[in-house]
């Protein structure tokens, strides 16, 4: 993260990546099982790239003092997951994992607040 980035801004950016993730998890699990997976597919990547700015986002809410929500522990094993069942190109399992598992995990997630 850049260090001239409002705290806010951030926040705020935080805050919306984690309630989209959800909805756009949806999506990709049912795109996984239809027969065109090339969009899903980019799609995956696009959420491995989200969850490399969380990480960032993570890191910046710290060094200002602000507990993160996201465990990004968990988030490497849903990585991980989804890796290795894409390497055996099991699109179900991974559909499956985005779906119910990764979309019940942010959907349970608490929102950052900055506190004053």
């Amino acid at each position: 993260m850049e260090h001239n980035l409002n705290l806010n801004e951030v926040v705020n950016e935080y805050n919306n990546y984690i309630h989209a993730v959800s909805l756009g998890c949806v999506k990709l699990g049912e795109k996984l099982r239809e027969e065109n997976k090339s969009d899903a597919l980019q799609d995956i990547l696009n959420f491995s790239e989200g969850m490399q700015w969380i990480t960032k986002a993570n890191n910046y809410l710290i060094q200002n003092n602000i507990n993160p929500t996201v465990d990004l522990t968990k988030i490497e094993e849903y990585l991980n997951e989804i890796n290795d069942a894409l390497q055996r190109q099991d699109y179900y399992l991974v559909a499956d994992l985005f779906e119910y598992e990764i979309t019940n995990y942010f959907d349970k997630m608490e929102l950052v607040t900055i506190r004053n």
